[in-house]
């Protein structure tokens, strides 16, 4: 009994630890419009029709958009290399697209 206690801790801490992450990171992207280290690189991230930033549903989506990109080997990550708008499928998906700030 004792590992299945464990086991399940484990999980919960996880699903956790993501959830925080994700509450973080989809934080800066509405409300900075970037990440700190997009901040340091001068990009923004914004609505690909509006060129504001992002909607909160929007940075959920391009957030697990990553694993999914991830789940693909990577290839969604290479979607920018042959997109006009350089776009990822993360971009794609929560139609966002990156670009240099002011």
């Amino acid at each position: 009994m004792l590992g299945s206690e464990a086991f399940l801790k484990s999980r919960l801490t996880g699903l956790i630890e993501i959830f925080l992450i994700l509450a973080v990171v989809v934080w800066f992207w509405r409300v900075k419009g970037a990440t700190p280290g997009k901040m340091l690189l001068k990009l923004r991230i914004v609505d690909a029709a509006t060129g504001e930033n992002i909607q909160v549903w929007q940075g959920v989506v391009r957030f697990l958009g990553y694993y999914a990109s991830g789940l693909l080997s990577c290839v969604g990550f290479l979607f920018m290399l042959w997109d006009p708008r350089k776009q990822t499928l993360h971009d794609k998906l929560a139609r966002s697209v990156v670009i240099r700030a002011r």
